[in-house]
């Protein structure tokens, strides 16, 4: 997933913790869009090209929600928009932040249960969508060499293959083949 796809992921993420609102969907408009690629061109300004990533993003968009939060920030929580928080005010204030603030951001999000495993995993199974093959073999592991493991083996697998370390190893393996045919 490239950066403007991750921050786009990031907001929506954030959007809806900080609102609540659990159905929302952010769709960038095409001024949106170029905030957004205005803010890619900074980040690799700032950071240096393809070293901004997940991490970064989770840290600063904590930060700059986490603003919100404060008393007179802003009028309502959902006119929270991207360009609050990726604009040049945005940028501004995460370049003259102190640990301390960023601590108190990371707390907040921890707090609304926004986490940074969630957003990795959406990232990351974009970018390592799991093969039929590894969760069959997911599958065939999960009850190894046990009567109960044959039958959920034929039920949630394509059943013996020569290439699988489980199926070469598993007592199981004459009958499996019997049975699939």
């Amino acid at each position: 997933m490239n950066l403007d796809e991750q921050i786009i992921t990031c907001y929506q993420h954030f959007y809806i913790k900080f609102v609540p609102m659990n159905s929302y969907l952010f769709v960038p408009t095409i001024q949106q869009s170029k905030s957004i690629d205005k803010a890619v061109r900074w980040f690799e300004e700032y950071y240096g090209k393809n070293s901004v990533g997940i991490n970064v993003l989770f840290d600063y968009f904590a930060f700059q929600f986490y603003y919100y939060t404060k008393p007179g920030a802003i009028q309502s929580k959902r006119f929270v928009g991207i360009g609050h928080i990726i604009g040049d005010k945005a940028a501004e204030r995460w370049v003259n932040k102190n640990h301390y603030e960023l601590q108190n951001a990371l707390k907040w999000a921890s707090e609304k249960h926004i986490l940074l495993s969630e957003i990795s995993e959406v990232v990351n199974f974009e970018e390592n969508p799991i093969s039929i093959s590894a969760l069959e073999e997911i599958e065939r592991r999960r009850f190894f060499n046990t009567q109960y493991g044959l039958s959920n083996c034929l039920m949630l697998t394509n059943g013996y293959t020569k290439n699988s370390e489980y199926c070469v190893l598993c007592k199981w393996s004459i009958d499996c083949r019997k049975m699939k045919k």
